[in-house]
Parts: structure tokens; sequence; C-alpha cells
């Protein structure tokens, strides 16, 4: 949907309205997603954006 990425507190703003859960630190929040999912990630400060391997078909 964002296809340059998105700035934390918009991400944090979207997160909290899907979810219904509170994200008290987002950075945390963040780092921990992006063990499980290295095609996050944070090219800038406060910047994230999903990689997506092209494929060959």
């Amino acid at each position: 949907m964002h296809k340059e990425g998105i700035r934390g507190a918009g991400l944090r703003k979207e997160i909290e309205k899907e979810t219904g859960m509170k994200v008290k630190n987002m950075t945390t929040f963040m780092s921990g997603l992006m063990k499980h999912h290295p095609e996050i990630q944070k090219p800038g400060r406060g910047h994230y954006i999903i990689k997506h391997e092209k494929s060959f078909e």
C-alpha cells in the first residue's frame, strides 16, 4: 500500500487501528517484528519499508 515506505508514527496509528492494541514503544515493536520478517527494513530513522524479492516468473 505504501510503496515508498511509511513513517513509524503513521504505522503505529494503522497498527493500533487494525488490531485494537496499543504500541508503547514502536522501535522495540518493530525490532521484534524485523527479527521474524527480514523483508521489513528500516532505511532511515523512523522509516520502515517492506522489500519483496523479485520473482523470476
